[in-house]
């Protein structure tokens, strides 16, 4: 368990900037943050602040993480998948277990930056994001001159009954699954939720366009998908 930490300025040549979490959760691998901060760190590989690698599970409970670099995926936050995990001559096969992140309280990100996906956070197939309490994202980019992006989400993110998440970049990832539980509420913006499956039982905010439409929840499927503009 960690409180009331500040990461500021660390960096790796490979993924987890301030934190690799390399954890299994037959292991009872489990990380409790409560009131963080990780402000400019810098991965080369994934996850500019957090890499975590296996099934273990995270907890953060009021975390705020601002300027965060990843080279490659997870601006902010990376789960997933690691290469070469079983040697460290690089000649290991690739992990293949991935992990669980939960929020709660009060969390933020802002003006981290991916160099290929996730401005702030990339969750791989298989992992799960839990959206608890009340999340901001604002000016998360893919790319130093690219666009917002707020999640990559190849697994599953879940807004939980009760939590507020508002974003300005929005979700991407089309083999991804996307669930806002009833009593939920997001704020998208102008910003687009991308995903293969998307499951809208609580409310939507979505600002309306010049030309009098608005940006839209597109899926894949056609999973029922409600929306208040």
């Amino acid at each position: 368990t960690l409180n009331d930490v500040h990461f500021v300025d660390n960096e790796t040549g490979v993924s987890g900037g301030a934190i690799h979490a390399r954890h299994f959760l037959s292991d009872g691998a489990y990380l409790k943050m409560n009131t963080v901060e990780f402000d400019d760190n810098d991965a080369k590989k994934n996850g500019g602040a957090i890499a975590s690698i296996y099934d273990g599970v995270i907890d953060v409970d009021n975390g705020t993480f601002t300027s965060n670099i990843a080279g490659q995926n997870g601006g902010a936050i990376y789960i997933g998948v690691d290469m070469n995990y079983g040697s460290s001559d690089g000649t290991g096969s690739d992990s293949t277990d991935h992990g669980t992140i939960n929020f709660s309280g009060l969390n933020r990100f802002e003006g981290n930056i991916a160099g290929v996906a996730g401005g702030a956070i990339y969750n791989d197939a298989g992992g799960t994001v839990n959206f608890g309490g009340t999340t901001v994202f604002k000016d998360n980019k893919v790319g130093k001159y690219a666009g917002l992006n707020d999640i990559h989400n190849l697994g599953t993110v879940n807004i939980l009954n009760g939590a507020t998440v508002t974003m300005n970049g929005g979700v991407t990832g089309n083999a991804g699954t996307f669930n806002l539980a009833e009593g939920a509420v997001l704020n998208m913006g102008s910003s687009t939720i991308s995903q293969s499956s998307i499951v809208i039982d609580g409310t939507v905010f979505a600002d309306v366009l010049t030309d009098g439409s608005s940006k839209y929840i597109d899926r894949a499927d056609k999973t029922e998908n409600k929306r208040e503009n």
